[in-house]
């Protein structure tokens, strides 16, 4: 059965299809999940041996210095850098696999990432045309934060439209415009959904700190954050693409509701 519906919903609608797709979807993009946890490993590893050299050092301008050697370092800037291009990729394959579930459909974990190969140029970009766009309207705060949310969908827009990165983003502000307030209240609902799960991980990481040192030792400090957010990793990508999905469907039935729920009843799509 389809979990996309064919009508627009009211915000608790939305965020019940989001959280239908999450619990329908968790096990089987767990791979393609689990393969974005680990993206962070390369850089928390390289961080280590600073680490170290800070944990035994007693001189704070040594310290002092060691973190300027570790947040100078161009291998350690370059892994981070190769992480996020590679999480982009593996979210826009997770998109594609869930987008696949949500219409009844089944994509396998390697066809997802070969197919979110082909857009993987223009989802580089787009990221990083959304993150200009939201540093430079911040700085006049009101525009910043509108499109925060306008442009949110251009992830979505390359995908599943095959728009480039410039149509990506005026199609985005097209279809969030006029329910901007709509769309906010249903993503601050999800932020908060989000928050208090990341909120308890953290706590329950860090009880159990101090039962293994980790208060005397930062190497094991980084550990711990390394695996916690790992762990957000697996639980919190697919709760965020069932959450951009499901406010996509709800935004273009809205917008284009006439042809597009026929379409979808045509196909068989339940409510």
């Amino acid at each position: 059965m389809s979990i996309q519906p064919n009508q627009p919903q009211p915000v608790g609608g939305v965020l019940d299809v989001a959280f239908q797709l999450y619990k329908a979807s968790m096990a089987r993009v767990l791979p393609v999940c689990a393969l974005a946890a680990v993206c962070d490993v390369p850089a928390a590893v390289y961080s280590l041996r600073f680490t170290a050299q800070m944990e035994a050092a007693t001189d704070p301008g040594e310290i002092l210095s060691l973190m300027g050697q570790l947040f100078t370092d161009p291998v350690y800037w370059s892994l981070i850098l190769a992480s996020w291009l590679v999480k982009v990729w593996l979210f826009g394959a997770l998109t594609l696999q869930m987008n696949a579930i949500a219409n009844a459909g089944e994509l396998k974990t390697a066809d997802a990432v070969r197919q979110a190969t082909r857009p993987v140029a223009s989802l580089f970009l787009v990221s990083v045309l959304y993150l200009l766009i939201i540093v430079v309207g911040m700085v006049v705060l009101i525009p910043g934060i509108i499109f925060t949310v306008s442009l949110l969908f251009v992830a979505l827009m390359v995908l599943l439209e095959g728009k480039g990165p410039f149509g990506a983003l005026a199609a985005s502000h097209r279809l969030v415009w006029g329910c901007w307030w709509r769309t906010s209240a249903i993503l601050t609902v999800g932020g908060i959904i989000a928050i208090v799960i990341y909120s308890s991980a953290s706590l329950v990481t860090g009880l159990l700190d101090p039962l293994f040192g980790a208060a005397a030792s930062p190497v094991f400090d980084i550990a711990s954050t390394v695996i916690l957010t790992a762990a957000a990793t697996i639980v919190l990508s697919p709760l965020y693409a069932a959450l951009l999905l499901a406010i996509y469907w709800d935004l273009k039935l809205r917008k284009h509701g006439g042809d597009l729920a026929a379409r979808v009843g045509a196909l068989g799509v339940g409510a």
